[in-house]
């Protein structure tokens, strides 16, 4: 059985994503992928002599360690999530398309209505962070808009520069965040600003990483990478190098949105309303009822389905319905999620009940959603 190495420059959840990838295609190919997470240079010369790897995968997450490179580069070699300015004479490259991703924020603010942009990133440090502030103007400016941009220091917590740039912008502004851990910075400043979200500020990350994504207050809208889809064509890629092929760059784009709490496409007056559906968003696992959301809100089950209905259109039981089976639909997208795991995460009694509420909701079976490759 062939020997792969796949080294990682920091784990995280977003690059176990790339890792589900190899995984998946080295068990077609009939591979042993050895991870290696945040090794030294010294170590990994002792791990290449004691397995022999036929091709290696170099997780690159934006960390480009040369040294580590070098090591690697004696052997057929693919760069997995470096940046696309990056050159690597004799390695393949999978890189994140800017234009995908970008594109599909671009999209999704300017189909809630929004007319005030504005890009947050970190100036100097990622080009990639700069690479979409252009792309985010550009696809803003073909469609008759304008984007400010706010650039803060990475390493200054206290962000009395974020703050008193999200106090100037004009309101309702829609945030386009580098990545996640900006958008937490973000929403984490809006809060100590005093500036409601979403309903002045509505903000949109990337990368979905859900330990970021659903911790903050409100939570935070990001897009889905095809991370597992890219970490499938890097191995790919690899094996093809290994037969003989010359090394090539590919690219990788967005998956999906998945809109939280920081862009709810709803003009919310009553917070109790408001501060319900986040309770709901939350506990969806919990099989939450009617009564449950009533008692969160500190009214009668009468009074909560008059402010629902006055403010959504519809009853607390529908939203119930409608958050779950949106979420249903997001785990769907993941292969590995069996039906009855999805119906546990999700607060249903078992799968037979899922399948039931899918079909009468969605109007096609829950296999049938899969097959299609629909991702929201």
């Amino acid at each position: 059985m062939k020997t792969v190495l796949y080294v990682n420059y920091y784990s995280s959840p977003v690059s176990m994503r790339f890792l589900d990838g190899v995984f998946r295609y080295a068990h077609e190919a009939k591979w042993n992928v050895q991870v290696m997470d945040m090794i030294e240079e010294g170590a990994l010369k002792k791990l290449i002599k004691f397995w022999n790897p036929v091709g290696c995968i170099y997780g690159a997450n934006d960390g480009i360690k040369p040294k580590l490179i070098k090591i690697l580069s004696g052997r057929p070699l693919v760069l997995m999530d470096c940046d696309q300015d990056f050159s690597c004479p004799g390695a393949g490259m999978v890189c994140s398309d800017a234009e995908s991703v970008v594109g599909t924020v671009v999209r999704e603010f300017l189909s809630m209505g929004f007319g005030n942009f504005a890009f947050c990133g970190y100036r100097g440090l990622y080009p990639w962070t700069e690479r979409r502030e252009r792309m985010f103007r550009r696809f803003l400016e073909l469609n008759g808009r304008k984007c400010e941009s706010i650039w803060i220091d990475p390493v200054d917590m206290e962000d009395a520069h974020l703050k008193s740039e999200l106090r100037r912008l004009p309101r309702p502004c829609a945030v386009f965040a580098a990545n996640d851990d900006i958008g937490r910075r973000v929403l984490g400043t809006c809060r100590i600003a005093r500036i409601p979200v979403p309903e002045a500020i509505s903000v949109i990350g990337v990368d979905d990483d859900e330990h970021i994504c659903e911790n903050t207050k409100p939570t935070l809208s990001s897009i889905l990478p095809d991370n597992e889809q890219a970490g499938y064509n890097a191995a790919a890629m690899l094996d093809d190098i290994i037969a003989g092929a010359a090394p090539r760059r590919g690219f990788y784009g967005a998956k999906s949105f998945i809109q939280r709490g920081s862009t709810r496409a709803m003009r919310v007056s009553d917070n109790r309303v408001r501060d319900a559906v986040e309770f709901i968003r939350r506990g969806i696992a919990n099989r939450l009822s009617a009564e449950d959301v009533a008692s969160h809100m500190g009214c009668t089950l009468r009074m909560a389905e008059i402010r629902f209905k006055r403010t959504l259109g519809h009853s607390v039981k529908f939203e119930i319905s409608d958050a779950r089976i949106n979420r249903v639909k997001q785990l769907l997208s993941d292969k590995k999620v069996g039906i009855s795991a999805i119906a546990d995460m999700c607060g249903y009694t078992d799968g037979s009940s899922l399948r039931r509420a899918f079909l009468a909701k969605v109007g096609c079976s829950m296999s049938e959603w899969r097959r299609s490759g629909v991702s929201r």
